[in-house]
């Protein structure tokens, strides 16, 4: 057997997810930090109608705001993949769900698009105002659609005016709605549906977070809990924040 070398300098803990925070109201405050476009191989038993192929993905990575430089680093990223249109039982799903799933894709990523509209180096979205995708076609015809989708949405977030860099800035804050998700509510992510956000420039006037997200009574940010209560912005209109929060705010 070779000799084993172990990195006793390496970091042994795992990649921390992101964290809510009770002085913003249980929401995240962020920064995009790019987004992504990658390629994977799907297993050829994967229970869905691209098994065995190669998948396209489509990522946007966070990385959350901390108050304490020493605290560790927490990241958060939204990865979008293909539309199936074959259930896990393997039926055809249902026309206006596959309709529904499409529409929902787009407004997620417009949604996230829009909250950079006031950036220095923003640019609007350059897609035909009819976008058109062809559920019923083969499934390697809808993975080259959504291959081609999926980079033009990332020149679209990382060339913006001046053709070269993101249409975002590297301090730009946002915050960000994650709340408990999976089977058992066991992780935190964006909700399904745009629904009345889930992501907004931060916005902090007087010493108070002012934003217009919100969390439904549905929708907690505990895991194991499937409808946990979440804290949500104060009746006033604005979170009170600490003075050690607000200097450490860079909202230029």
């Amino acid at each position: 057997m070779t000799k084993i070398k172990i990195d006793v300098k390496a970091d042994v803990t795992s990649r921390l997810g992101f964290k809510p925070m009770p002085e913003f109201g249980n929401f995240c405050p962020a920064y995009l930090t790019g987004v992504e476009f990658t390629e994977s191989e799907s297993k050829e038993d994967a229970k869905w109608d691209f098994a065995g192929l190669k998948i396209p993905r489509l990522s946007f990575h966070f990385i959350q705001w901390k108050a304490n430089m020493n605290d560790k680093d927490r990241f958060y990223t939204l990865a979008i993949l293909p539309i199936s249109t074959t259930k896990k039982n393997g039926e055809d799903m249902e026309e206006d769900m596959i309709v529904s799933f499409y529409n929902e894709m787009w407004k997620k990523i417009k949604h996230i698009h829009d909250q950079y509209a006031t950036s220095k180096n923003y640019k609007e979205l350059s897609f035909p105002e009819d976008l058109t995708f062809t559920p019923d076609a083969n499934a390697e015809a809808r993975l080259a659609e959504f291959e081609s989708f999926f980079k033009a949405v990332v020149k679209a977030f990382m060339k913006g005016k001046d053709g070269k860099t993101p249409i975002f800035g590297e301090k730009e804050i946002v915050v960000l709605k994650l709340v408990a998700s999976g089977p058992k509510a066991n992780y935190l992510a964006l909700p399904s549906y745009v629904g009345k956000g889930f992501i907004e420039r931060c916005n902090v006037i007087n010493g108070k977070l002012k934003t217009t997200l919100e969390f439904r009574p549905s929708e907690g940010v505990e895991l194991g809990i499937s409808s946990a209560g979440a804290a949500s912005p104060q009746a006033d209109g604005g979170l009170d924040l600490p003075d050690d929060i607000k200097a450490g705010l860079n909202l230029d």
